[in-house]
């Protein structure tokens, strides 16, 4: 019950942060880095954290489809801000597209290290 408790509040959480940043991206009285003086470094910061919780919350699905995801909304926020009078910059779709790439990369050697532990694969095989 707990566990179930748990997820749901976690899924809330994500769903909202998403929300959130969404407003921000569209936004059109928004200041680029008001959190943190660079943009691109806040971009990534934001998707990082985005990443870990979605994978939090949807323990079932691949974090690679929920990395997608996330970078495929980055792309869609950028692409709507100059509808709403601001720029959107190649730059703050790589600085998501990095903490992407954090979040994933533990995640993605551990996935590695477990094949290898089970003898399915092994880096050193020439077979």
């Amino acid at each position: 019950m707990l566990k179930r408790f748990a997820r749901l509040g976690t899924r809330l959480l994500f769903a909202l942060a998403v929300a959130v940043l969404l407003h921000e991206a569209i936004e059109p009285s928004h200041e680029p880095g008001l959190v943190i003086a660079k943009d691109d470094l806040e971009h990534g910061l934001w998707a990082y954290g985005l990443t870990i919780l979605g994978v939090a919350a949807f323990p079932r699905t691949r974090a690679l489809l929920i990395g997608g995801v996330l970078l495929v909304l980055s792309a869609a926020a950028e692409g709507v801000q100059p509808l709403v009078g601001r720029s959107a910059e190649w730059s703050d779709w790589l600085g998501s597209a990095a903490g992407v790439g954090a979040a994933l990369a533990p995640m993605l050697l551990l996935w590695i290290r477990e094949r290898v532990l089970r003898g399915r694969a092994s880096p050193t095989d020439r077979s």
